[in-house]
């Protein structure tokens, strides 16, 4: 009797250090868990593909929301595929808005695709006092894609009540803060600096009372671009127009960080910088011109190279293939280079 008691005993302290035990003693379902965690997305999912992960948590049990919030304290990807399905599944209760916005609090610092998709959720589904005061303490940390789910969220409300907000007028400003930010210590990616630019020419980041920050913002991605991997060009190069835009309204704050990069920068990365100041027609300025002789004075080496860039100027019809390759190459180089 006495080995059958003790036997038993070890039956229940093994089971309770189990995992199959301790899913079930959470409330979790091993079958739901594996279909979350075996559903990958190269992509955000479309409304069919939700739709599809919902079938098969039905099928797995689930019948509510309310039984898909002990899964969002698991995996990264089995809580990303849970906001997904619990998106899907209609209107989001109080509690669970709150579970999700504890979960993107707790990871504002992270550059998990879910967090993004979190942010987005209770931006979407809070009034605005509620979502102003969301945005408003993550955004100091957010990553680039969370920022801008922020950045569209700003954009797509009323102007007229964020511009009578103080706080919504910080909010705005801290978001350009944090893009200079991440430009200026982040990896360079051409999608970041691209998405960004698109996300500024929309109101208010567009308002002149931005364009410092904006600028700033860019210039920062600009000198970083010597640390850039896998760079998409087209990400370059719409840095360097709104970089183009913002000297109508600061150009000596563009003069001034221009000059720094053609000192500092990379051998690749100046020549790419005097290359699209020639193409956007800013190497033709007053202020051009002292950037030119800045780049100069720092690498005398630079003149053969100069004197391509202004004939093609000169002559407006493109650049020959010498000079072409000569910019393929520097956007090849600027991969591996060292930062400026």
């Amino acid at each position: 009797m006495a080995l059958r008691t003790i036997a038993g005993a070890l039956i229940i302290l093994v089971a309770a250090f189990s995992p199959a035990y301790a899913v079930r003693d959470a409330g979790i379902s091993q079958a739901v868990e594996e279909a979350l965690a075996e559903t990958h997305f190269e992509r955000p999912p479309s409304l069919a593909e939700k739709r599809q992960l919902v079938e098969r948590l039905r099928r797995q049990g689930i019948e509510t929301i309310t039984d898909l919030h002990p899964y969002l304290g698991r995996s990264e990807t089995v809580r990303h595929n849970t906001l997904f399905a619990i998106e899907q599944m209609g209107d989001i209760d109080p509690k669970t808005l709150g579970l999700i916005e504890k979960l993107a609090r707790e990871a504002e610092d992270s550059p998990a695709p879910f967090v993004t998709t979190a942010v987005r959720l209770v931006l979407e589904r809070s009034e605005w006092p509620a979502a102003l005061d969301f945005a408003r303490a993550i955004a100091p940390k957010s990553h680039h894609k969370p920022l801008l789910e922020i950045m569209a969220w700003i954009s797509a409300q009323d102007q007229s009540l964020l511009s009578a907000s103080e706080e919504a007028t910080a909010l705005t400003r801290v978001c350009l803060y944090r893009m200079d930010s991440l430009f200026e210590t982040g990896t360079y990616s051409g999608e970041q600096p691209l998405s960004f630019s698109m996300a500024v020419q929309r109101p208010p980041f567009n308002d002149n009372m931005y364009a410092e920050d904006v600028t700033g913002a860019f210039l920062s991605a600009i000198r970083n671009a010597g640390r850039m991997r896998d760079m998409e060009k087209i990400g370059f190069v719409s840095s360097f127009a709104v970089i183009t835009r913002g000297a109508e309204v600061t150009p000596q704050l563009v003069e001034d960080g221009l000059i720094q990069i053609v000192k500092t920068g990379s051998s690749p990365l100046v020549k790419l910088v005097l290359w699209r100041m020639t193409i956007d027609g800013v190497a033709s300025t007053k202020s051009g011109e002292r950037i030119l002789a800045a780049a100069s004075e720092k690498s005398p080496g630079l003149a053969g190279y100069l004197d391509q860039l202004r004939s093609m100027d000169q002559a407006m019809a493109g650049m020959d293939s010498g000079l072409k390759n000569e910019i393929e190459q520097a956007l090849r180089d600027l991969q591996t280079a060292p930062g400026g």
